[in-house]
């Protein structure tokens, strides 16, 4: 069920992403701010405030790790 919720999970992020990003260029924005808008559109920040708990719906905790930004590995650096 994990995998399923994870694929299930960046299906929704990417596509709602890509639409905010089409609606940007077409309003002459970059593409990004359509895709920082929909973060926060798919956040808690937006979502999380509808009533029905959408965001853990959507989200729910076991994909979350999955999910969460991970920093870059730091390759390199001083002896």
């Amino acid at each position: 069920m994990l995998a399923t919720d994870v694929v299930g999970d960046m299906i929704l992020v990417l596509v709602v992403s890509w639409l905010a990003a089409a609606t940007a260029r077409r309003l002459r924005q970059p593409a990004v701010v359509g895709q920082i808008l929909s973060g926060i559109a798919t956040g808690p920040s937006l979502l999380g405030r509808l009533p029905g708990h959408l965001t853990a719906r959507l989200f729910p905790a076991v994909a979350a790790p999955a999910l969460a930004a991970k920093p870059a590995p730091v390759t390199g650096g001083l002896p």
